[in-house]
């Protein structure tokens, strides 16, 4: 299972990295349709400093690089910016899906970060850190489950023409999303759910989000999507080997 967890890293590593290239292409202010910036609009300056730090620890996790400070930094950052940007959009707009989404994506990738610094720490020391990162990344699969049954016939409408069944499909993975939360809270079946997570991702990725972001190559927010998906299947496997390893311990 160590594979597994390297593989994870890898790919929340190399979502990482395609973040940063967005901030990037935003801060040099390129004219013309461009991806940038992935989350919320920032002046130039803040999102070249964005764009340095998620590139760096894109970098850093790749080549495993004091893992556990800058995979605990990493997350860190990436709660503020959840406390600072998404939770008083949230608090103004409680009704509009999209700072619950966003602020969802954001508060599980520090979730992930927060596990992948806590295995890196070890023993007792990073338990915690686990517990509380699977905690943040449930949160997230009870966000996209509620809004894949709330707003069942949207997302059915993004579901590739040649899958059947569309509308069916998107109420189970609603369900599935948050029988994984409950996996995840309660710690029953977890490390299955969590790899089963991870392959349901990879599959988002290539059925629905390669296909779109290859139709439509300069739009930011297929990329940001895309990356997104990516960077939760890194996150599972992450979780699939943390979580298993705790329970060995």
């Amino acid at each position: 299972m160590k594979r597994l967890l390297d593989v994870g890293r890898v790919l929340f590593a190399i979502a990482l990295l395609g973040f940063g290239c967005e901030y990037a292409l935003y801060a040099m202010g390129q004219s013309g349709p461009i991806p940038g910036p992935p989350w919320h609009p920032a002046s130039p300056m803040l999102a070249g400093v964005w764009a340095a730090a998620l590139v760096i620890a894109g970098i850093c996790l790749l080549l495993r690089f004091h893992l556990q400070t800058v995979a605990a930094l990493l997350s860190a950052c990436l709660f503020l910016d959840v406390l600072i940007i998404y939770l008083p959009w949230l608090m103004k707009e409680i009704r509009n899906p999209a700072p619950w989404t966003s602020g969802g994506e954001m508060l599980a990738l520090a979730g992930g970060a927060l596990a992948l610094s806590g295995w890196a720490r070890g023993g007792a020391r990073g338990k915690p850190m686990i517990e509380i990162g699977k905690v943040m990344f449930a949160l997230l699969l009870i966000v996209v489950g509620v809004q894949h049954i709330m707003y069942g016939r949207f997302v059915a409408t993004l579901v590739p023409a040649w899958i059947p069944a569309h509308y069916f499909l998107v109420i189970f993975i609603g369900v599935a999303f948050l029988a994984a939360a409950a996996a995840f809270v309660s710690g029953i079946l977890a490390q299955t759910a969590a790899y089963l997570l991870g392959v349901m991702f990879a599959i988002f990725v290539l059925t629905v989000h390669a296909p779109r972001i290859v139709g439509k190559l300069h739009d930011g927010n297929e990329w940001t999507s895309g990356l997104v998906a990516v960077a939760m299947c890194g996150c599972s496997f992450i979780f699939a080997e943390v979580l298993e390893k705790r329970k060995r311990t």
